[in-house]
Parts: structure tokens; C-alpha cells; sequence
């Protein structure tokens, strides 16, 4: 019993040791922003998408947007515009 845990660990640890290196060279896993973005309501334009640096600006005062993901990173910036004091976005 105990020989059978330490070798499920071994090949736990051995999986892990091709895992990490590959999770690290994608471009996707590092970036934290929002991504995925899909306006419902509204008007609203997005630059940078996908990047470190995305700036949402709404057009109108209310919007939907659907997001995939929406985190934000150490070292990365979202801004939202809006056209007034009472705009809303959802």
C-alpha cells in the first residue's frame, strides 16, 4: 500500500515537471485581462483586447458586455470610459 502511494506521487511529480514549463510558454496564461468581451446592449469599443493594457469605450450611457474571463493581473491595466457620471455597464 504505502510503495503504491509513493509511486502514484512520483508520477504525480514527474507529470507536474512537463506540465509547468509548457503552462508557462503560453502567451494566454499569462495575461490576467478581461478577455472574451461580447457587447449585448449598448455601444462600446474595446483596444487592446486579449493584452495587458485594455481600454473599454462606452458610447452610451448604459451597456452589456459579456465576458469570457474577466481578471485583472499584477502589471496590467483596464480602463473603463464612459461618457458621464451616470453611465452604467453591466
Amino acid at each position: 500500500m504505502i510503495n503504491k502511494i509513493r509511486s502514484r506521487k512520483r508520477f504525480q511529480q514527474f507529470v507536474l515537471s512537463l506540465l509547468i514549463p509548457a503552462f508557462a510558454m503560453m502567451p494566454g496564461i499569462t495575461q490576467a485581462n478581461p478577455s472574451g468581451g461580447a457587447v449585448v446592449h449598448g455601444g462600446v469599443t474595446f483596444e487592446g483586447l486579449d493584452t495587458a493594457n485594455l481600454r473599454i469605450t462606452q458610447g452610451t450611457d448604459k451597456a452589456i458586455i459579456n465576458w469570457q474571463d474577466f481578471s485583472i493581473g499584477k502589471g496590467e491595466l483596464t480602463q473603463f470610459i464612459q461618457p458621464g457620471k451616470n453611465s452604467s455597464v453591466l
